[in-house]
């Protein structure tokens, strides 16, 4: 997660556009996903509610590590 913001904020910025797409939209539907109230496990449950949102969050996280570690790689070089 450390290398996440600064990965995103470089994308932003133009400085750093070796992301796949497929990622890009990973990760921006595990956010929508998030954020989203409507769940398979509503929120109100206490507990329970917030499982699902943390399995999307690391399968999403799992399918970016690729692209976390060429970023590392890349921000080492610089």
């Amino acid at each position: 997660l450390r290398l996440l913001v600064p990965l995103i904020k470089d994308y932003w910025k133009g400085n750093y556009r070796d992301v796949s797409i497929k990622s890009i939209v990973i990760f921006v539907v595990a956010l929508i996903y998030i954020i989203s109230p409507i769940d398979l496990i509503p929120d109100y449950l206490i507990g329970l509610g917030q499982i699902d949102d943390a399995a999307i969050l690391g399968f999403s996280l799992y399918f970016l590590e690729k692209e976390l570690r060429k970023y590392k790689e890349w921000k080492e070089k610089d």
